[in-house]
């Protein structure tokens, strides 16, 4: 959080140190921003506390002063993250005299890249979308992280290098996703072709928006033959399938998302074992690998 907020206040005091109009007048005239956050939509799990450190920072900023003297004037909405909503409030808070904007979701700051260039508006995403990070596509646009494709490309690497250093077959990859295009991200853009040129097979899996059973789902990537799960989501839908759970014929019995880009051990085992020999999440040991490319607060 403090990474956006930092390259916000670096962007805000560039504007106000070549605002043009009357000094006198402007010197105490707010600095407005325009922002929209999920409270309500697809990813509203990590997108409230998101908002609420927003908030608070200005809140903060404010309490001590401002930027150069002028307080920061923070105009807000929740757009459920819905791409017309978010092209409605970004039409009306600039219009309203934003300089700049704290955006969140991939497919609504893909959509507005065009206007934002057009605009001239320095804008900050919670979108780590490749195509974000090019200044030719979005030359106002600015990423504060890795891309979701190169966190898969890494760890597609990672994974390859290792089997290979175990002598073990290459990875053969699920790549379970979020249903929008944030989910899809790595996948189109760029990572379908990586896999290719690597060589290893790899195929996206949808998590269907508001399914809290994840069987089937587990079930076909186990009889896809894939080895490792790799997720692009948020982290309430991986806290859901953390329960998952595996029959005796050796379907998925249970497994947990890796705290960190990488992988652990998916417990995998179609067998109960006693309470003493489980983890804390009541998982059990076994093979597999599960592994999470994205950054699971910024969709």
């Amino acid at each position: 959080m403090t990474r956006p907020v930092s390259l916000a206040v670096l962007a805000l005091l560039l504007l106000a140190g070549c605002g043009g109009g009357d000094p006198v007048s402007e010197a105490d005239a707010p600095i407005t921003i325009g922002a929209i956050f999920d409270l309500t939509g697809a990813t509203s799990d990590v997108g409230t506390m998101y908002s609420e450190a927003i908030r608070d920072y200005y809140a903060r900023l404010n309490d001590l002063g401002g930027i150069a003297g002028r307080p920061v004037e923070l105009l807000w909405n929740d757009y459920g993250y819905d791409v017309a909503k978010a092209e409605q409030l970004y039409s009306e808070y600039v219009q309203a005299g934003s300089v700049m904007f704290m955006g969140w979701g991939t497919g609504d700051t893909e959509a507005l890249r065009g206007r934002i260039a057009a605009d001239r508006i320095p804008f900050v995403s919670a979108s780590f979308s490749h195509v974000l990070g090019d200044p030719a596509e979005a030359p106002f646009n600015f990423l504060v992280g890795t891309t979701y494709s190169d966190q898969l490309f890494i760890l597609l690497d990672y994974l390859i290098e290792e089997a290979e250093a175990a002598g073990a077959e290459k990875p053969n990859v699920a790549l379970m996703h979020h249903p929008s295009p944030f989910g899809l991200s790595p996948w189109r853009q760029g990572g379908e072709e990586y896999a290719i040129q690597r060589g290893i097979e790899m195929a996206p899996h949808e998590m269907a928006r508001g399914n809290t059973d994840f069987s089937a789902t587990l079930t076909r990537i186990a009889e896809s033959g894939a080895n490792t799960v790799v997720f692009q989501n948020t982290s309430g839908d991986l806290r859901r399938l953390g329960h998952g759970r595996r029959d005796g014929a050796g379907h998925l019995h249970g497994h947990r998302p890796s705290r960190h880009q990488g992988h652990e051990d998916l417990r995998d085992q179609g067998r109960q074992l006693p309470a003493r020999d489980r983890d804390a999440d009541g998982l059990q040991p076994g093979g597999g690998r599960v592994g999470q490319a994205s950054t699971p607060c910024c969709p």
